[in-house]
């Protein structure tokens, strides 16, 4: 499966609505946005540290680091492979290997017995 077909089913898996018809839609500035929205409804909870707004290339690059850092965590495993740089020029196999990672992440919380408070 190419990359923009992934991304594509990770959106819809998320129920984010987002119009991702080519590689170049995923090679804008706003594709950190994406992915961190993807994240944030996968694991249930809000990035710290994210600029929520971001207006200038140096945002766009801390959100990627912000994301890869959180992700890291999550599933432990160093993803030093991934560059925020890269990312943000649209490298298709960072996109692809960040796009298997959320998949992987999404599965292991589907995975995850739910807590049942105790009463």
């Amino acid at each position: 499966m190419d990359t923009v077909h992934a991304v594509q089913k990770l959106v819809r898996s998320a129920g984010i609505e987002a119009s991702i018809n080519s590689q170049q839609d995923l090679q804008t500035n706003s594709a950190s946005s994406l992915f961190i929205a993807i994240f944030e409804v996968i694991t249930r909870g809000r990035l710290p540290g994210v600029v929520r707004r971001p207006l200038i290339i140096d945002d766009y690059r801390h959100n990627w680091s912000v994301l890869l850092q959180q992700l890291s965590l999550k599933i432990g495993v160093d993803l030093s492979h991934i560059s925020p740089d890269r990312l943000l020029d649209g490298n298709e196999q960072d996109l692809a290997d960040l796009d298997e990672l959320l998949v992987d992440l999404e599965h292991l919380i589907r995975l995850r017995p739910m807590r049942v408070p105790s009463v």
